[in-house]
């Protein structure tokens, strides 16, 4: 394929998806008004635990980044057939890791529940379950992200938008913060719909022979992925311990100010779940992977930097549509706009994270470990307010950002044709 067909190629898909991830994103918008609106100061226990879910599943997808890159390296050489069948040798493995999820959740809920002040125990099970559900689903869209399906890859968000739009709000009438969890559980559920025509077409596949991927690199890419979680989350975790139980106004504030700002993870997903299997497959085929990084890159940026001037110009209409028209907006306001800034090093990192993982760059992990130590120890040692949270965040974005850039531009831009 020719540099400018791949590159409309990749295009058009970050348009499907960008089109799946804007709708997905309205959806949660309309969520957490409604949540924010419904639950009132137990928006801080709503916040705690969609941070603990959130850290789950980042933490989950680093074993979704090895899927995806070993499905992508199956597909680029011998077709979307062989992943296919890739995929069903795992799920026995796959199966048992769900087990010992589910395990280590029960293990953990008495400290977690003591931490986090929560008021009731059913909702940290129902945020368990959602995490359970949520593998289930990340394995769905793993199969459809390496093989590049992203048609129903961009049904699989419209599919989840319609749900999050909907069931929560409905049983949070009934059942308040637990009802809330238990809705994010069947959602999650519903997104494994999106998987069924790609199983329904090779229904009948005759047996192929053994996928050239190997399976080298999950404790590498979990890892990563682990470290990544804590980078985006740990400080909502840490803020609500913070103040937990004493100033829950200012836990729901900056929690309210984290899921804008933090929004801008999720705008740079349109580049990334392309990303991830257009790096692995040229990697596969031994294909200049050092150009695609650019490309994703600076598009990435162009948005990144577009989103934060949208959201500097109208941030007070921005946030009466997502919170609500509440008193503490304009306190809210600079809040938001200043962690969304920081995030977006961030975002960026994210990006050349992936790179690293498919390309197999050493040294991206105790980069991440040193990196997530230091941010740590800044947010248990400085004061605890949303300003110096914030001001921490943005400096390890930073550095981090510029140290898997160093990372990306050292040794071959390409890899070894059939190796993964």
């Amino acid at each position: 394929m020719s540099a400018r067909g791949s590159l409309r190629e990749h295009a058009s898909a970050s348009a499907l998806v960008a089109v799946g991830t804007v709708t997905l994103n309205l959806a949660m918008v309309l969520f957490h008004r409604q949540m924010s609106l419904r639950l009132g100061d137990a928006y801080g226990d709503f916040s705690a635990l969609n941070g603990l879910i959130n850290i789950a599943v980042v933490v989950a997808s680093g074993g979704s980044i090895w899927l995806t890159r070993i499905l992508a390296h199956d597909a680029a050489l011998n077709g979307e057939g062989a992943a296919l069948q890739h995929l069903r040798r795992l799920a026995p493995r796959l199966a048992m890791v769900g087990a010992g999820a589910a395990l280590l959740m029960a293990l953990v809920a008495a400290p977690i529940i003591a931490f986090l002040h929560l008021a009731a125990w059913q909702t940290y099970a129902w945020a368990a379950a959602t995490v359970l559900a949520g593998l289930l689903s990340m394995t769905a869209r793993s199969l459809l992200q390496g093989v590049q399906r992203f048609g129903s890859y961009a049904a699989g968000y419209l599919i989840e938008a319609a749900g999050r739009a909907t069931v929560p709000a409905l049983l949070v009438t009934a059942f308040g913060l637990a009802g809330c969890m238990m809705g994010t559980t069947v959602v999650a559920l519903m997104t494994v719909l999106a998987v069924l025509p790609l199983l329904w077409r090779h229904r009948e596949a005759k047996p192929h022979e053994a996928p050239a991927a190997g399976s080298g690199g999950l404790g590498r890419d979990t890892a990563a992925m682990a470290l990544f979680s804590l980078l985006c989350f740990l400080d909502i975790l840490l803020f609500k311990h913070a103040h937990g139980g004493q100033d829950e106004a200012l836990v729901a504030l900056y929690s309210r100010a984290a899921l804008v700002g933090k929004s801008f993870l999720y705008v740079a997903s349109a580049f990334t779940l392309v990303a991830l299997p257009a790096f692995s497959a040229a990697f596969a085929r031994a294909e200049n992977t050092r150009r695609l990084l650019w490309r994703f890159l600076v598009a990435m940026a162009a948005v990144e930097g577009l989103g934060l001037l949208v959201f500097w110009s109208a941030s007070h209409l921005l946030l009466r549509i997502l919170l609500g028209d509440r008193p503490e907006l304009d306190q809210v306001a600079p809040v938001a706009l200043a962690l969304a800034a920081a995030v977006v090093p961030l975002a960026l990192f994210q990006l050349v994270m992936l790179y690293c993982l498919a390309t197999h760059r050493r040294g991206l992990v105790p980069l991440m470990a040193g990196a997530t130590v230091v941010y740590a120890v800044a947010l248990r040692t400085l004061p605890p307010s949303p300003m110096v949270f914030i001001g921490c965040l943005g400096s390890v974005a930073t550095l981090l950002l510029a140290g898997a850039l160093a990372l990306a531009l050292r040794g071959p831009a390409g890899g070894e044709k059939g190796v993964l």
